[in-house]
């Protein structure tokens, strides 16, 4: 049991499987194999707890769920173990019902099923609910879901993100919000994922809508190119009666921001649009919206 690390001299995409293999028949056989999901470093997890000593949906089938943490960190630094609260919290919320310690040292690895770490719950036939990993330091977390009865036994990975990534507020670039009629309603703070390019692959506009109050001032940070996009944009903001009262060019830096204090509250329109003929499949962008 443990976990590997891989070091590249040029960014990579890496994905994982595991395989459980009956070595009794010749040749041995495949029982099961499940991919293992992007594992992002955080300092707060959470996902979903399904524990069925009785029976779950099929009668006596039975069903646990365990995860696996890993300290990353490096082994240059001091103070740098993670201690991890873990706490059991029922679908119906509340208090938890079982919270327990976990220490994982620097560049190490701890794997339990719930059933196991969890062991004063009395799980009752059915147990629904979350966990909540909570560490001092940024891990990384994988979780997995066994179900078994007398004619089956099957391991899948479950989703555990970032308890930030549930908090977070993101909408994405939908098609067609190519007009001010089109503007896609957005609703701050936000961080918006897009793309600049049609769907034959031209240029593309992308409108996004909000309120101001008259007063409030409207904060935006557009970024492309500092996250290796060949995006150059231009954009515009339009008032409630459709002026244009803002513009921006990238004058040689081709990720603009701007910030706009409203004279009047209603409505007003956000545009993306791609210079210098920058637009494409490849042309993703990430831009934040801020309301004060």
């Amino acid at each position: 049991m443990g976990w590997a690390k891989a070091v590249a001299s040029q960014p990579i995409n890496t994905s994982a499987s595991f395989s459980f293999y009956d070595f009794g028949p010749d040749p041995p056989e495949v029982i099961w194999s499940a991919g293992v999901l992007p594992s992002p470093v955080a300092t707060q997890f959470a996902f979903a707890a399904n524990v069925a000593p009785v029976e779950d949906v099929i009668e006596n089938t039975k069903v646990d769920m365990g995860f696996a943490i890993v300290n990353p960190s490096l082994t240059d630094i001091e103070d740098a173990d993670a201690t991890i609260t873990a706490a059991l919290i029922p679908t119906a919320g509340g208090a938890p019902v079982s919270i327990k310690t976990i220490t994982v040292p620097v560049g190490g690895h701890y794997s339990r099923f719930l059933s196991e770490l969890f062991n004063d719950v009395a799980w009752g036939t059915r147990f629904h609910g979350i966990v909540r990993l909570s560490s001092n330091v940024n891990i990384s977390v994988l979780a997995l879901k066994h179900i078994w009865n007398d004619h089956s036994d099957v391991y899948s990975t479950v989703a555990v993100q970032p308890e930030s990534t549930f908090r977070y507020n993101t909408f994405y670039d939908l098609e067609y919000n190519n007009s001010l009629a089109e503007a896609q309603p957005i609703f701050p703070p936000v961080e918006i994922i897009g793309t600049l390019n049609s769907a034959v692959d031209g240029p593309d506009l992308d409108f996004f809508s909000l309120y101001l109050s008259a007063g409030e001032t409207l904060y935006v940070t557009f970024l492309a190119n500092a996250l290796g996009s060949p995006l150059s944009t231009a954009m515009l903001l339009y008032d409630p009666v459709n002026t244009v009262v803002l513009m921006t060019d990238d004058f040689g830096l081709l990720d603009p921001r701007f910030e706009y204090t409203a004279n009047t509250s209603g409505t007003y329109r956000i545009e993306c649009a791609s210079a210098d003929a920058t637009y494409g499949r490849q042309s993703f962008y990430r831009m934040f919206v801020e309301v004060r």
